[in-house]
């Protein structure tokens, strides 16, 4: 897993050479995880710049996206988590929804 994978700037690229090299040197992985800050302070590029960087160097993802997470959580348990489940369950079943996001962390 690679965490704080910052937009593609050229001060970056001694640092994703580091990250390549060990790629390949650990060789062939079924998973790989990259988290990063292409949220305030990225270009619009960067996902696209980092994916394609991937590529160049000869790491190909089978899936790559951008995902949004919230700023903040709401925790939810007993009946308000039980309520807000079934509330996601019926929104999820729609055949006209295609995602449904959430703040809510729903806890035991």
């Amino acid at each position: 897993m690679l965490h704080d994978l910052h937009h593609a700037a050229p001060e970056c690229d001694p640092w994703f050479a580091r990250v390549v090299a060990r790629l390949r040197e650990d060789g062939d992985h079924e998973f790989a995880l990259l988290l990063g800050d292409l949220t305030d302070t990225a270009k619009p590029g960067s996902f696209a710049a980092v994916k394609e960087a991937l590529a160049k160097a000869g790491l190909k993802p089978e899936h790559a996206e951008v995902t949004m997470k919230a700023s903040a959580e709401a925790q939810l348990a007993g009946d308000d988590g039980v309520k807000m489940q079934k509330l996601l369950d019926a929104l999820e079943a729609l055949d006209d929804v295609q995602d449904v996001y959430t703040t809510a962390v729903i806890t035991d």
